[in-house]
């Protein structure tokens, strides 16, 4: 592996700079994947569109790893990089030139590695290196193997050896396809850009055929064909829920006769408690689910919408080009956990005990707005909802949970800084004071709020990292933890100094919160700490 002759930083600064994109991933993929600058475009495109961030691939090709001599450990080779007389010119060692570069190479990009193979074989050398690696804190990195990963990869052959001899590229669409489900996934793990929200219609989608000409019991859905396709899909829904993805239904039918489906019908497996939001009616799909995002405070990128209308879908999609929209059809229906699990679009690896609850938790709000509408004014509501708010440190037991909060925490997030659970460790060792809130009330649990990073500096308040769940905005629950946080640090009605990191999704909340402080007496400014 030899280094480009322009330097990989010069590119990513480049790109960086001229980005208007919030977030940048920069990937470094070392594989035997030939993918030279056509499929590195494509890729970026892919990648740039699907995640709405500036996105640098830049590949390194080890063939090199077929070649190390088993008589020479890795671990050895390794060491010769260390070495200060190691010299290049005079080295007969290839494999020491190999893994200078490479190490050189991984401490540049060590927040977004992957190692990929597209043959069998390189499992076991990449493992090799990844222990390896993570001896020289190189500890970020991913493998991906496609004949491992891809049960797909075995049902046809990936290659098209008229496409390499015409255009370089020796992979056929399936191939192509593969390796980019592979670094998509890889890339919204590195990144927690997760998708949050499913929105489903409801005809032909949850059941088969239309509910208002064939009633509750006439719609197919039971454990036979084709009842049993849909039986499959609400159960693959069901389980989606269960690990913490958000349901939403837009659906152009009678609210009632929708609800009659979700109460009684014996083969339903997605209930009311099930669905956080719902827009039943037969106006504009586009304007429901504008509702429905700003009801459960979920930007609409961060959605995926299922119908099974193409014209739907196309209306949807022109509306909001940052959605990812699915359009039910013969080849989503029956293979539709395939589709959904090989773009990654959900996180459904660090499920907590909240994660599990969280549509309960939007039916609870949905009750709590019907008290809204009911009370006299703002004050006399929430004192009818009885919050309870508590404290405690970061500890086993709630640090995949913070983890969560800070990985989908976009709005109230003030630094817009991102944390591993392994650096909020790091970090809580280290003395650094992080306090971690949970709310409820009369309706119920809201779990895990906010997390609170701060410090005392010049007889001053600090707030390095303030973040929040957007389910507990509007209640002032904000303006509590920041006095709470004034008070903890001795300080009380004076000056707070907020780290505070300017983008398009977190300047509202970030007015809204220094406007309430300021109102109750606190001088409050802000700097990059």
């Amino acid at each position: 592996m030899r280094r480009r002759e322009i330097a990989l930083g010069e590119i990513l600064k480049s790109k960086t700079d001229s980005a208007d994109y919030t977030t940048q991933i920069s990937i470094l993929i070392i594989s035997n994947v030939n993918l030279k600058s056509p499929g590195t475009d494509v890729f970026k495109y892919v990648l740039e569109k699907e995640l709405k961030a500036a996105v640098d691939i830049a590949c390194c090709h080890p063939y090199e790893l077929a070649d190390f001599n088993s008589e020479v450990s890795f671990d050895v080779i390794v060491s010769f990089y260390y070495d200060d007389d190691f010299d290049e010119e005079t080295a007969a060692n290839k494999e020491m030139i190999f893994v200078r570069d490479l190490i050189s190479e991984c401490n540049y990009f060590k927040d977004g590695l992957l190692y990929m193979s597209d043959s069998v074989g390189h499992g076991k050398k990449a493992n090799e290196i990844k222990i390896l690696l993570s001896e020289y804190g190189i500890s970020k990195i991913s493998f991906g193997d496609i004949y491992v990963s891809n049960r797909q990869a075995f049902n046809y052959e990936i290659y098209d050896m008229r496409k390499y001899l015409s255009a370089d590229c020796p992979y056929n669409i399936s191939g192509l396809s593969l390796i980019g489900e592979a670094i998509l996934r890889y890339a919204r793990e590195q990144c927690s850009m997760y998708k949050k929200c499913l929105v489903l219609d409801c005809d032909n989608v949850l059941w088969g055929g239309v509910l208002e000409e064939m009633g509750v019991s006439g719609v197919e859905l039971d454990m036979l064909y084709p009842g049993n396709v849909y039986l499959a899909f609400q159960k693959f829904v069901k389980r989606l829920a269960q690990k913490g993805v958000i349901l939403a239904l837009c659906s152009k039918n009678d609210e009632k006769d929708v609800f009659e489906m979700l109460s009684n019908h014996p083969f339903m497996q997605i209930r009311e408690k099930d669905v956080a939001a719902y827009r039943i009616n037969w106006n504009n799909k586009a304007d429901n689910i504008a509702q429905i995002s700003k009801e459960l405070k979920i930007d609409a990128d961060d959605f995926i919408f299922v119908d099974d209308s193409a014209e739907e879908i196309g209306l949807v999609g022109q509306a909001f080009p940052g959605m990812t929209t699915i359009l039910f059809d013969k080849e989503v229906k029956y293979n539709f956990e395939e589709i959904f699990l090989s773009k990654g679009y959900f996180d459904l690896t660090n499920n907590t005990e909240e994660d599990s609850k969280r549509n309960e938790m939007y039916f609870a709000e949905r009750m709590r707005q019907k008290n809204r509408e009911t009370a006299i004014d703002e004050k006399e509501y929430l004192e009818s909802l009885e919050l309870k708010m508590t404290k405690e440190g970061l500890n086993d037991f709630n640090i995949e949970r913070m983890g969560q909060l800070i990985a989908r925490t976009h709005r109230a997030n003030l630094s817009y800084r991102k944390y591993t659970t392994e650096e909020l460790r790091k970090m809580n060792k280290s003395g650094k004071r992080i306090d971690c809130y949970k709310l409820r009330d009369r309706y119920g649990d809201y779990g895990y709020i906010a997390l609170v990073i701060s410090g005392r500096e010049e007889q001053k308040t600090v707030i390095y990292d303030f973040y929040m769940s957007c389910r507990a905005l509007g209640k002032g629950v904000e303006n509590n933890i920041v006095n709470d946080i004034n008070s903890e640090h001795g300080q009380r009605g004076n000056t707070l100094i907020i780290d505070f990191h300017e983008t398009d999704k977190n300047r509202d909340f970030y007015r809204l919160l220094i406007d309430d402080l300021r109102r109750g007496g606190i001088d409050v400014y802000t700097k990059n700490v």
